[in-house]
């Protein structure tokens, strides 16, 4: 089975993004394990410089010279929406967001789902939450659930009392919703009312996965509030860091974000508040907040490199065997016509 090639598209973007660094780690595992598999740019020359990777990447010439419609698989990100259907044979939808995956279709019903079309012989998905809304809207196709893992030699854990006065956030997440807490906690600062004129933010954007592993381990409070996401990777990676993840109390992030700084979508007044009482006790009186972060580190630890490793190779194991399997039988029915 391994002859077969799979190749995964990429969008050519170079702006931090956890869907294309799973993109690339996913094409890196396979070739690890024997498989052939290339990241596919449609932009030609493109390379992502924003982390560091040793995948085998081509463009569209030589994509065209090197995929075997009968044979090979392309993987394409859930974004690409009905465009899945204008790349011909064996396609596999990874699905990272569903709620990306159903908005690209806006308010029109496509002639035909991507995901019910014949050629797609399945989808991953990165979390539960994502493959039991597949499931229901689509019973029939084969999901496999992958895990994402954080590489803490990248994003080492800092214990708090270490940590600088500083708060990360991530604007790209909600950024009305980060920028009406930032001004109200600021407003306050201006007032006297807290301490947070000692603080600095940070907010992460245009960084390089080491400028934004380095953010994080000297950051108290690391702050993310979507609302649609799939799973996100950047608050494990905090945790792995030791930060107090502040996040909305939403399905996949409940999954990890430890329950005391889950919060209801909008509830401003409670995260400011309790991020006040959190920089208003530091450095002094932080022995509660230290068992959340080393909690924290410890779930981060679950999602390890190997297992995110072990599910791929497990989900294309599968997907190959099914689809040798459904190869054999209709190749049998054709011999008995």
């Amino acid at each position: 089975m391994r002859h077969q090639k799979i190749f995964y598209f990429c969008f050519s973007d170079n702006q931090s993004s956890g869907g294309n660094k799973e993109i690339y780690k996913h094409s890196e595992i396979l070739n690890k394990h024997g498989y052939e598999s290339y990241i596919l740019h449609t932009t030609k020359n493109f390379k992502i410089t924003w982390f560091n990777h040793n995948a085998k990447i081509i463009y569209l010439d030589t994509f065209n010279s090197l995929f075997d419609k009968e044979k090979d698989f392309v993987v394409l990100p859930e974004d690409v929406g009905n465009d899945m259907l204008s790349f011909s044979g064996n396609k596999i939808i990874f699905n990272q967001n569903i709620y990306y995956g159903f908005h690209v279709f806006d308010r029109q019903k496509p002639q035909t789902y991507p995901y019910l079309h014949a050629e797609v012989k399945g989808a991953l998905v990165v979390s539960e939450h994502n493959k039991s809304y597949l499931k229901f809207a689509y019973p029939q196709l084969d999901i496999f659930r992958v895990f994402c893992g954080v590489d803490t030699d990248k994003f080492k854990f800092q214990p708090l009392k270490k940590k600088k006065k500083r708060i990360a956030c991530n604007p790209a997440k909600r950024p009305l919703d980060i920028t009406l807490l930032y001004h109200i906690l600021q407003s306050r600062a201006e007032q006297g009312l807290n301490n947070l004129s000692e603080y600095e933010w940070v907010f992460i954007e245009d960084k390089t996965e080491v400028e934004v592993a380095q953010i994080m381990q000297e950051s108290l409070i690391f702050i993310f509030l979507s609302k649609e996401e799939g799973f996100p990777l950047m608050p494990l990676e905090a945790m792995a860091c030791g930060c107090l993840v502040f996040a909305y109390n939403v399905a996949p992030i409940t999954e990890y974000v430890h329950p005391t700084f889950l919060f209801e979508p909008g509830d401003f007044l409670s995260i400011a508040k309790t991020i006040e009482m959190i920089t208003q006790s530091f450095p002094a009186a932080i022995k509660t907040w230290e068992t959340v972060s080393e909690i924290g580190r410890d779930t981060a630890l679950q999602y390890s490199l190997q297992l995110e490793e072990k599910s791929v190779v497990k989900a294309w194991q599968e997907i190959l065997q099914n689809n040798s399997s459904t190869s054999c039988a209709s190749y049998a029915e054709l011999q008995q016509d």
